[in-house]
């Protein structure tokens, strides 16, 4: 019988510490992505399998929630689980614990499969008919929402994907976005802030040597009227006028 969820076991050395002596978002991205492929591979509805019929997973949504972040020298894990199996796309949820069992966040994510030859949604009905799912269990965060495009930005800037961000699927990588909407914050934010929540849209496609706008709305970096504590900043990289991603964050004091 397939595992109806996998977990893995991590320990954080001071090499994958930002500056605040955590882990990085982007890091944590990283291996959101690597347990869902690995539990994906275990289930048999992985990368290998979509190959046969020359497709493959994109991620297309994240959102995160996070109450503290893994510390320095400290072991921590990450727990995936599939909440539904669609025709052309799956929900997956997931919970990072602490070396005591504690939760520290849990994360929400929408799959795409999409056919490797049309970059077009593919259809995994077949797939999904066998595919272990555990739609009661509990993952306190709400349901994924669209991002829209601000009706402004105060920050932008140019940049160009190089071959350090492009992955097996030969696009710019699901983790630069990540980071390069983060990398809008300063280091004096970050130290007094952390990331409470991520959300972000994989939109469009992009590709070695395209040129994109990074564009913030920092602006909004300001206490909310709702909780004066908390800031948000939204975010977007846009390929001219088609916006790639679209990305919001909430800032909480430490």
């Amino acid at each position: 019988m397939a595992q109806i969820d996998f977990t893995q076991e991590y320990w954080l050395t001071a090499a994958q510490c930002n500056a605040q002596r955590e882990l990085p978002l982007s890091s944590l991205i990283r291996q959101i992505i690597d347990v869902a492929t690995e539990h994906a591979n275990r289930i048999g509805v992985g990368a290998a399998r979509l190959a046969e019929d020359d497709n493959t997973w994109v991620l297309s949504r994240i959102s995160i929630v996070m109450d503290s972040y893994p510390r320095m020298h400290h072991s921590y894990s990450i727990t995936t689980w599939i909440e539904s199996f669609a025709r052309f796309f799956s929900e997956r949820n997931f919970v990072i614990r602490d070396q005591d069992g504690n939760p520290l966040g849990y994360v929400r994510t929408v799959w795409i499969c999409i056919n490797r030859t049309t970059h077009r949604p593919a259809d995994i009905s077949a797939l999904a008919a066998d595919a272990p799912k555990d739609p009661q269990r509990p993952c306190p965060i709400p349901a994924i929402g669209k991002l829209h495009l601000p009706d402004h930005f105060d920050s932008q800037r140019e940049y160009t994907f190089r071959v350090c961000d492009i992955d097996f699927n030969r696009h710019v990588n699901a983790v630069v976005y990540t980071s390069l909407i983060i990398d809008q914050l300063d280091l004096d934010t970050l130290d007094r802030h952390f990331i409470r929540s991520f959300d972000i849209n994989y939109q469009h496609e992009s590709f070695f040597g395209e040129t994109v706008t990074i564009a913030s709305q920092t602006d909004n970096l300001t206490p909310s009227q709702e909780s004066p504590a908390v800031m948000t900043l939204s975010g977007a990289i846009m390929r001219d006028t088609t916006p790639c991603v679209l990305a919001r964050l909430t800032l909480a004091p430490r």
